[in-house]
């Protein structure tokens, strides 16, 4: 039902805000209380709330969540690992009827992005914002950040799956969702040489092989080469799909050569430093606690017991590792905000007249220094 508002003395009719969110962990905001990630933050700046107002946004992104955009192929691959995991180390995807019960903290592969964003049908027309996001999972966030790791097989993963992969699964959002504006946010980089020395021992204590290939020093900086081709690379992929989609989204509608009628966008906290890295002097992202040697994140402990209801042990102790902490959500949530304005400024008087008139109301601060 329409809401009736006073503004500036008149009557105007508003209808409630409709925001959804696909993706894998980061998006779901991996030791975060929900009302910390950035998808909330930036719900909470464009719905500051009110009578018939929705919640929160509709959150369809789980920790683990693959993009899926090779359906046939990636599917068979998938459960298969995860059967021979379950063989070998008592590992198995966590039952989806079970999932409201724990959350989406625990990883699964399935559903993947594709399946998630096929499932909506709760009136897509009617969607004003899509935040989508993917492709770290398919990448392996574990794999990125070996010493051992080639940067040619890294840099092909990525345009793999965070150009082509996410190409195609952005303009099937984009045909799905007519009405909304799309925002692809990116990742953050984990590790930086500012990392605390401690907590790059207890990681390469997990590959003691390294000591024997290489001199220490040597296996820092390749992991450190890793992570900022990681978080260059993927903005690079992700940016490039966002422009090929919007061409096909462009051209689908007739508007060619509209090129500020472009609904798709990409975002990402581009003020990341070196010092933001997880244990580093300002982080951003989720690192070790030294005192306990665990996750900093306050969820650890409900991770730890809901894994063991499934598993003989429980590597998704650590998921939250490399993830956005409560200031990278907010720094990313207020980059998001930051393009979706510079969106709204670029065509003031096109398409979309709700986002753009809740944009205007959002006072966005400047990135800090």
């Amino acid at each position: 039902m329409a809401l009736q508002v006073q503004e500036r003395g008149e009557t105007a009719a508003r209808r409630p805000f409709r925001m959804v969110c696909f993706g894998d962990s980061v998006m779901w905001g991996q030791g975060l209380p929900r009302h910390q990630t950035y998808a909330n933050h930036v719900w909470r700046k464009l719905e500051p709330g009110g009578p018939g107002a929705a919640p929160g946004p509709l959150m369809y992104a789980h920790a683990g969540a693959v993009l899926g955009a090779r359906d046939a192929l990636s599917d068979r691959v998938v459960g298969r690992l995860e059967r021979l995991a379950g063989l070998l180390f008592g590992l198995r995807s966590v039952p989806p009827w079970i999932r409201p019960g724990i959350g989406n903290e625990i990883a699964s592969a399935e559903p993947s992005v594709v399946q998630q964003v096929e499932s909506f049908d709760d009136s897509p027309r009617t969607v004003d914002l899509v935040l989508i996001n993917g492709g770290g999972n398919d990448i392996g966030a574990v794999w990125y950040m070996r010493p051992s790791t080639s940067l040619h097989r890294l840099k092909a993963k990525i345009e793999r799956h965070c150009y082509a992969d996410m190409k195609a699964l952005l303009e099937r959002v984009a045909e799905k969702f007519p009405n909304a504006c799309i925002v692809v946010p990116g990742y953050m980089q984990s590790l930086s040489s500012e990392t605390k020395s401690a907590v790059l021992d207890t990681y390469f204590a997990r590959q003691m092989v390294l000591f024997i290939v290489w001199r220490r020093r040597r296996a820092l900086d390749r992991v450190f080469e890793r992570n900022v081709m990681f978080r260059m690379e993927t903005a690079s992929a992700l940016q490039r799909a966002v422009e090929a989609a919007n061409k096909t989204d462009l051209a689908r509608r007739g508007r060619e050569h509209a090129a500020e009628d472009a609904r798709i966008i990409f975002a990402e906290a581009d003020a990341y430093q070196p010092f933001n890295a997880a244990n580093a002097g300002r982080p951003w992202v989720w690192g070790v606690d030294l005192r306990g040697m665990c996750p900093e994140d306050s969820l650890r402990d409900f991770r730890l017991g809901a894994c063991r209801r499934f598993t003989r042990w429980s590597p998704w102790y650590w998921a939250s590792l490399g993830h956005p902490n409560a200031q990278g959500a907010a720094e990313l949530g207020e980059a998001i905000l930051a393009r979706l304005a510079d969106w709204a400024k670029a065509n003031p008087d096109g398409r979309f007249a709700d986002i753009r008139a809740r944009l205007a109301k959002v006072n966005v601060p400047p990135p800090l220094p």
